[in-house]
């Protein structure tokens, strides 16, 4: 997500001060059906009320599909952009705004479908045959609405509080006022305890689970390396400051490597929600308009 970048970002920019601080440089198919008898042709019975369902997912719908387009855009650019360490605050402040008030859109676009498929739960399964069908493809169409927009919800969701957990690492800020490089690593240390906190507090989807193991280890390699430059910092130990430097340039790859990962893997999700929400699923509701269409005389 593009929140998420930015703690990502943060990390590889950490590792680049220290580097120059360093002391060392399938479904319902619904079949055309045919005239029906007049009592399935009442506007007010449950073909219509249908179709009223039908005409209330759509903006739904479009909503949750151009929210998609946006965070995979907004993804998109953020992963092209140079990485900072301190982004400008007011900035920072827009997209958080941004990010909750999408969340929020998205909350209620998803209420609204789950609202849908509740409704289309209740619908009678009575009259004709054809009636029967498209009650039964209806009630389908709708619990794949609500499934495809609950899943994107919890994604989102865990990928704003991942950006959540990871805010210690985004926030900090390297003292300028000559703190030696062990006081650093010590600062720096508390900071990704914090993070190492708020990560096992974090539960992820379960296709997401082996992803984010992958950074919390790197977290912990990171925690690590900084308490072994705290001590050659310490003893002034070129040696072990020159081993320090070249186990960060392999730090750095491997965490860029497992942040590009998790926010793929993310991103993933919501392109696998366009298909969902696409695909046979949107050809059952063009079946599903037409066969009312039919079944109720155009009425």
């Amino acid at each position: 997500m593009k929140g998420y970048l930015k703690a990502a970002a943060a990390v590889g920019c950490i590792l680049v001060f220290f580097a120059v601080s360093s002391p060392v440089s399938g479904a319902a198919k619904l079949t055309p059906a045919s005239s029906a008898p007049s009592a399935t042709k009442t506007p007010g019975g449950v073909l219509g009320e249908i179709s009223s369902m039908l005409g209330q997912s759509e903006p739904l719908v479009s909503g949750i599909q151009a929210i998609v387009s946006w965070e995979l855009e907004s993804s998109q650019t953020s992963s092209g952009e140079s990485s900072s360490q301190a982004e400008d605050s007011s900035q920072a402040a827009v997209d958080a705004a941004e990010l909750k008030a999408k969340h929020d859109e998205l909350k209620g676009y998803v209420t609204g479908l789950d609202g849908l498929k509740t409704q289309a739960g209740a619908l009678p399964a009575a009259g004709t045959d054809s009636v029967k069908k498209t009650v039964a493809a209806a009630q389908e169409y709708f619990a794949r609405l609500s499934g495809a927009s609950d899943d994107l919800l919890t994604v989102y969701e865990y990928g704003m509080a991942l950006e959540d957990a990871l805010t210690p690492m985004v926030e900090w800020n390297a003292p300028d006022d000559g703190t030696d490089a062990s006081a650093l690593a010590d600062s720096l240390s508390q900071v990704i305890a914090k993070c190492q906190d708020n990560m096992a507090a974090l539960k992820s989807p379960d296709y997401l689970a082996d992803t984010q193991k992958d950074l919390e280890d790197q977290l912990a390699v990171f925690q690590k390396f900084c308490e072994d430059f705290a001590v050659a910092a310490e003893l002034g130990d070129p040696l072990r400051l020159t081993s320090d430097m070249q186990r960060l340039a392999r730090l750095q790859i491997q965490l860029g490597i497992c942040s590009d990962n998790l926010n793929q893997d993310i991103d993933l999700q919501f392109t696998q929600t366009q298909k969902r929400l696409g695909g046979s699923t949107g050809k059952l509701h063009d079946e599903l308009k037409a066969n009312i269409a039919v079944l109720t005389g155009g009425k």
